[in-house]
């Protein structure tokens, strides 16, 4: 089929073309207000092309594989009036290196088991308190992706995905309280008990309310309160923005960016990681790359199409990536994309660090943080869960509290210490490993 479809291309026109094929099922039992809501199984299949007519670009995408006239025959069209490029097509076909992306348990998973994880979640929660109103949802993936195109290439994978997420609300006094937890991976066994753990944790921690007057603070960012954050330097490296220069370290390769305590890693081979895969969606080969180095700016996020315009070779991180899912999708073209983040740990405790702090704020989890100017590096987040920090302890939860700054003023020059512990943080279709930050003068506005 895809053989067939790139002669149909070439046949209206197409000088290259490159054909990305995705299929496989989808399952997930999603629960409301400590209920089981619903049950689906959902299958997914497409094919995304994209074609090069005298170097412009174009690209055409269905669900429907007995149109793929309609769609090389519309994509040559699109590539007429298309963007000029200077695309190489990789020619390989890198073999999977090794990693292990299926997992025969998540593939055997019925509905049934997954809704009864769920119900053992809502009862674990509700064990703990009757008026938590628990929500989320459990669910597996087996994806086939297959990309082949005019230059040669002809390879594919298959992929597990196993994920879950427990939460819940509850009215408690003058205190509304939202809480929840996420685990994704491409192996079993699921994590919904511990996930329900956790979020017992918060709501114990979060009844007690506490006041704070505003100001600047010494702040610990959790680790799903960094991966957040850092998600201002994801936009900073990517390629599309660099080429566009609207990224303020288009410039900074080899230069300090952060501070010398942080060593970040993307790691596109990472061991149950959902970002994992042998290539990216255009055929690059996926690697363990340094981003940067002791603050020191190491690489980019560059596609085959940003590549030529910045003179540099691609990274292995074009993907296509739904823009309202998150999750890798034929009917999106490749752009720049990070997979999985690894901020290297420190050599602090959590506990050492939070015992030196006299006080200070906790930052868990944010509500807003994309209203702020993040291509710039500023960020205003309002507090969904943060807690008060007095003489080392934590005293309880703060309220209708703000917390801004510039994320590399930040992290380049407030950096106080990085816990050596590390925590499994979900984003979207990616897996990052995080430890806590903590960092001086964080503006805290009540």
């Amino acid at each position: 089929m895809l053989d067939d479809m790139m002669e149909k291309a070439h046949a209206y026109g197409a000088d290259e073309c490159e054909v990305f094929f995705q299929e496989g099922t989808v399952s997930a039992v999603r629960f409301e207000d400590s209920r089981l809501k619903s049950m689906d199984c959902n299958q997914v299949i497409g094919v995304g092309l994209r074609v090069l007519v005298e170097k412009r670009l174009g690209f055409g995408a269905a669900s429907d594989l007995g149109k793929i006239r309609l769609v090389a025959q519309g994509a040559v069209e699109c590539a007429l009036h298309g963007e000029k490029t200077g695309i190489s097509l990789p020619a390989s076909a890198p073999g999977a290196g090794g990693i292990r992306l299926e997992d025969e348990g998540v593939r055997k998973l019925k509905p049934e088991e997954l809704a009864e994880a769920a119900t053992r979640a809502i009862g674990r929660v509700n064990q703990y308190e009757r008026g938590i109103l628990v929500f989320g949802g459990i669910g597996k993936g087996d994806i086939r992706i297959r990309i082949a195109n005019s230059s040669g290439f002809d390879s594919e994978y298959r992929k597990t995905v196993l994920w879950a997420t427990v939460g819940g609300q509850l009215v408690d006094g003058k205190n509304i309280l939202y809480c929840y937890r996420e685990w994704a991976g491409t192996s079993a066994p699921m994590e919904v008990e511990k996930l329900a753990e956790r979020v017992i944790s918060d709501f114990r921690v979060s009844r007690v309310n506490v006041e704070i007057d505003g100001g600047p603070k010494t702040v610990i960012f959790t680790p799903r309160a960094g991966v957040a954050l850092f998600d201002v330097l994801k936009l900073g490296v990517n390629g599309m923005n660099v080429e566009k220069g609207t990224s303020p370290i288009r410039n900074k390769m080899g230069e300090r960016i952060l501070s010398e305590k942080l060593t970040l890693v993307e790691d596109g081979l990472l061991e149950n990681g959902i970002g994992s895969a042998p290539f990216d969606d255009e055929g690059s080969l996926l690697r363990k790359k340094t981003v940067v180095d002791h603050g020191v700016l190491r690489s980019l996020a560059v596609d085959l199409r940003t590549a030529p315009k910045l003179n540099v070779p691609a990274t292995g991180n074009g993907f296509r990536i739904d823009r309202y899912t998150g999750w890798q999708s034929y009917q999106s073209p490749p752009s720049p994309q990070s997979t999985n983040w690894l901020l290297m740990p420190g050599e602090r405790s959590y506990e050492e660090i939070l015992a030196n702090i006299k006080d200070g704020v906790i930052v868990d989890l944010m509500m807003g943080l994309f209203t702020g100017n993040l291509l710039s590096g500023d960020f205003s987040a309002n507090l969904m869960l943060a807690y008060r920090i007095s003489d080392g302890k934590i005293v309880g939860r703060i309220k209708n509290a703000m917390v801004s700054g510039n994320f590399y003023q930040i992290f380049r020059d407030n950096v106080v210490a990085v816990s050596r512990e590390t925590e499994r943080v979900t984003e979207g279709f990616r897996t990052n490993v995080f430890p806590y930050l903590c960092a001086k003068g964080v503006m805290i506005s009540t």
